[in-house]
């Protein structure tokens, strides 16, 4: 069945200008057409904000031209003149202002004298009365001294609201003696014309924005202003102690007169793009800005854009669709050659898994390691249909490769090849790199091992090699023959090489259960002759103490059958009377409880020593039940009685939950350590075992966790690094196999668990374990 997708690739692949044309068309339509559009959306958007600025501009001058009327009106005044000569009628002056202020409708209107002082004010019956106040620092009030009406933009130093202030010299002929001033709030600066998807703000002189249609952008100067104009803002005190951050512009750029800036308004918003359009009045205070969100730009851009894209899709399906109707027949033929080569491959990766699974397949039988090793040699001969092969077992005793598996092979090369030292010939030299090797001649110079009548042939030599445990250890080597001339193929190689991955798991682990059974078997040996020591001694103090029980209840029992007649006066004598006093029927019968309870002792520990061997019995059983781990720690302590002679133990051990488990292997596990443990102090030191259930309120599981420690000879950090190393050892040559840590932690990973050890030589060692609750994979 052909593939749609692969049919169409096929298809433009016949087509190379046609896609070529087809991209650079659609890419520089592309870039036309997002141009165009942005350019005609932004002109359009600034051709809006030019309108807008030129009739809120019109608007405003005339709006404050007209406020800007009443401070003169004021200063012509003949009672405002009067009252600034001669000082009185203040109360009289305060009620017209606040009726001049009402007309003006203005926020606050008031009379300086020449010293700056405000003699009257409008807002007298306020709180904030300006009556009495300072304030000649007003930059308006020092201007129209001089005879220079005045505007200007601040927050009230009494009011502490900002406004705009409009100033005029008040005179009597040609002496100024006071300022007449008014201060509007900024509402006179609103157009109820502006839009609500556009930002209006006005800046003062220096570019600090005292009035915006968005709140976020007040007191904010447009640019970073320069140290000497905060300096005269914060002198005036124009705008008290606000901090006047710039305005966060992201980006800008001007181009054709039109400018383009990005803000950012707040961390937790995104950048925003706007056109930005404003006037540049050298004559007024103040100046106007509008700002244009320019986000239609992108969408009229994504619009076009996905149009262009439509229409050239059209074009690109209706071309391909002609060129398929020419070359369909071509594209099928090819499409058919693909899939018998994709055919071939799968069938090949379906052979080398069908291999590999037979493989796996063995590597659970319990057949013996040669008759395994041998079945896995045919199947590898079967599947690359070659004459000869072998299979080498790695000696790390006396470092040679022997023959453990052989296919093909005549007496005359079992007779060179049975033997191979490292590094020689070409088997030997995959052994001592660890790598593969291949020849497809047997001429390679690599090849040293030559006999009569050799026909022409290749080597492929795989490693067999384990690194469990962060060890790599060579097992062996996987020797094939193949056909001279034939190349090196990765897909072979890696199948050879998983085929070793198998072979050295199924490897190692029979050669560790072989050695095991013949770990178990000694040990066995060595744990009978214990046991029959640990049950003789008790059997002998019982042995004894039962034939003097006997001895004492004879006495006894002879007095008591006698005592009536013995103790009769007439017949006893005062000879006789000492004598039955000397003996003492009381301490007999004490001396008898004593035996027994001495009995008793060695009977209990005879019926310990035997329940600890129950336990240790049938250690190859699996099956799972729930047991008490503190009672499989106390039956392996029992078992090394005779090893724990001399040590102090110190149980720190809490009630546990039962725990789901293999209690045979259990049991063997803490029968190493503790083995360890007491071989490590010799005799005269201090093993403390803890036993303690851990919860987690995180994941909510919970977990029996159990620490060995002891504080005898300690190892160093290289002995701790291989310490779950198989056949490792520290012990004398003949003392011990190195395989009771490996086994405990295979045990305790059957049991999803964890073990580890800390260890500091010359001071002792504490070996952990933690078994989570429910975890054991059946």
């Amino acid at each position: 069945m052909i593939n749609p997708e692969n049919t169409d690739k096929q298809v433009i692949s016949y087509t190379p200008r046609l896609i070529v044309f087809t991209l650079i068309t659609t890419i520089l339509l592309l870039i036309l057409t997002v141009t165009w559009t942005k350019n005609t959306t932004i002109i359009a958007i600034h051709k809006d904000a030019v309108e807008h600025l030129n009739t809120y501009k019109s608007y405003l001058s005339d709006t404050v031209n007209n406020y800007g009327r009443f401070p003169k009106l004021l200063s012509e005044r003949t009672h405002v003149i009067e009252s600034l000569i001669h000082l009185k009628e203040q109360n009289t002056m305060n009620e017209y202002l606040l009726e001049f202020n009402k007309t003006a409708g203005a926020a606050v209107t008031y009379i300086l004298n020449k010293e700056g002082i405000v003699i009257a004010a409008s807002n007298y019956k306020n709180s904030d009365s300006l009556v009495g106040k300072d304030l000649s620092f007003r930059k308006y009030f020092q201007n129209a001294l001089k005879g220079i009406p005045h505007e200007d933009i601040a927050i009230g130093a009494i009011t502490k609201t900002l406004g705009y202030y409009r100033s005029y010299p008040v005179s009597n002929g040609d002496e100024i003696i006071g300022v007449a001033a008014i201060k509007f709030n900024l509402n006179i600066f609103t157009h109820h014309s502006t839009q609500k998807e556009e930002l209006m703000f006005i800046a003062d002189e220096d570019g600090v924005i005292f009035y915006a249609s968005d709140t976020r952008l007040l007191y904010h100067p447009i640019y970073k202003l320069p140290e000497h104009s905060l300096k005269k803002i914060k002198d005036d005190k124009i705008y008290a102690d606000l901090p006047l951050l710039p305005l966060q512009i992201v980006s800008e750029s001007e181009k054709n007169g039109i400018k383009l800036v990005t803000i950012r308004h707040t961390e937790s918003e995104p950048d925003t793009e706007y056109l930005m359009a404003g006037t540049t009045n050298a004559k007024t205070i103040w100046n106007v800005y509008f700002l244009f969100d320019v986000s239609d730009v992108r969408k009229n851009i994504k619009k076009n854009v996905l149009f262009v894209l439509l229409s050239m899709s059209v074009l690109c399906i209706i071309s391909i669709f002609l060129n398929y109707k020419n070359k369909s027949a071509q594209i099928l033929q090819k499409s058919n050659n693909e899939l018998l080569e994709q055919k071939a491959i799968t069938d090949k990766h379906v052979k080398e898994q069908e291999a590999i699974n037979s493989v796996l397949k063995l590597s659970l039988s319990s057949e013996s390691l040669d008759i395994y090793l041998q079945r896995i040699l045919n199947l590898i001969m079967a599947h690359f249909s070659q004459s000869k092969g072998c299979i080498f077992l790695y000696d790390e005793t006396l470092k040679i490769l022997k023959i453990a598996a052989q296919y093909g092979f005549s007496k005359e090369q079992l007779a060179l090849c049975t033997i191979v030292p490292l590094g020689k010939c070409l088997c030997g030299l995959s052994a001592a790199m660890q790598k593969v090797v291949f020849s497809s001649d047997c001429n390679d110079d690599r090849h040293t091992i030559i006999y009569d009548g050799t026909t022409e042939h290749g080597h492929w030599c795989v490693p067999v090699v384990s690194t469990d445990k962060q060890t790599e250890r060579l097992l062996g080597i996987i020797n094939l023959y193949i056909d001279a001339g034939r190349h090196r193929n990765d897909g072979d190689e890696a199948f050879l090489t998983n085929i070793a991955n198998v072979i050295a798991g199924v490897v190692l682990r029979k050669q560790e259960q072989q050695l095991i059974e013949l770990d178990r078997t000694e040990g066995l040996t060595t744990l009978s002759a214990g046991i029959a020591h640990e049950i003789n001694n008790p059997l002998s103090f019982i042995k004894s103490s039962v034939s003097s029980f006997n001895k004492h209840i004879d006495v006894v029992k002879h007095y008591i059958i006698h005592s009536e007649a013995l103790l009769t006066p007439e017949i006893i004598s005062e000879e006789k009377r000492d004598e039955l006093l000397q003996f003492k029927v009381h301490d007999r019968i004490s001396m008898i409880y004593t035996k027994i309870s001495t009995a008793n002792k060695g009977i209990e520990r005879v019926m310990e020593v035997v329940d600890g061997l129950k336990a240790f019995s049938h250690l190859n059983k699996s099956e799972i039940d729930d047991v008490d781990i503190v009672k499989c720690i106390n039956n392996a302590s029992a078992i090394l009685k005779s090893d724990a002679e001399g040590v102090t133990i110190i149980h720190e051990c809490t009630a546990l939950p039962l725990y789901p488990c293999e209690p045979q292997a259990m049991n063997q596990c803490f029968y190493h350590i503790l083995q360890n443990a007491f071989h490590a102090v010799n005799h005269s030191g201090t093993v403390k075992i803890i036993t303690k259930l851990i919860s987690s309120t995180e994941d909510k599981t919970e977990t029996i966790q159990i620490n060995i420690e002891d504080d005898g000879i300690g190892m160093s950090e290289d002995v701790v690094k291989r310490a779950f190393v198989p056949f490792f050892t520290t012990k004398e040559i003949g003392s011990g196999k190195g395989l009771g840590l490996s086994i405990v932690d295979g045990i305790v990973k059957r049991h999803n668990g964890t073990v580890q050890i800390e260890s500091t030589q010359g001071k002792g060692t504490s070996v952990t374990i933690s078994l989570p609750l429910k975890s054991l994979h059946h």
